[in-house]
């Protein structure tokens, strides 16, 4: 268990005092396993969680791009944060589709860069043209 030996650290501090942060939004975290801490920082400041708390709630999964897209309007999601230790711990294509998105101007990142600590994405954009399913089992997960 990482928080057994490791001190909690915030690497959200620079994100939740940036423009960007606002209480209320729905956001959707990628962090590696045990590592609750930046989605805890989002609710300690009034952010929503997409997910519940705990990171067996995160759906990690490879997607195509129809069924993210529904996942994402269902769930009302308007940013998706990606933490560097997601990345080396599940290999999902989901920070890749992200990425792609921001190519084709459908989502943008509005806070960090590929490879640093935190990646914020703006995803609204990608999300709202589309109808929002009535829930995500809808969406076919």
């Amino acid at each position: 268990y990482y928080g057994l030996a490791n001190a909690a650290t915030n690497d959200y501090r620079g994100y939740i005092s940036s423009p960007d942060f606002q209480a209320g939004r729905t956001y959707r975290v990628l962090s590696p396993n045990d590592r609750e801490q930046g989605a805890y920082f989002l609710i300690r400041n009034h952010g929503v969680l997409a997910n519940e708390l705990f990171s067996e709630s995160q759906h990690r999964r490879n997607w195509n791009e129809s069924t993210f897209q529904c996942y994402v309007a269902a769930k009302r999601i308007d940013r998706v944060i990606v933490e560097r230790g997601y990345r080396k711990q599940f290999p999902t294509n989901e920070p890749r589709m992200l990425e792609d998105l921001v190519s084709r101007g459908d989502a943008s990142i509005t806070y960090g860069a590929p490879g640093e600590l935190i990646v914020v994405y703006d995803v609204s954009p990608f999300r709202d043209t589309t109808p929002a399913a009535s829930s995500v089992k809808a969406c076919g997960i």
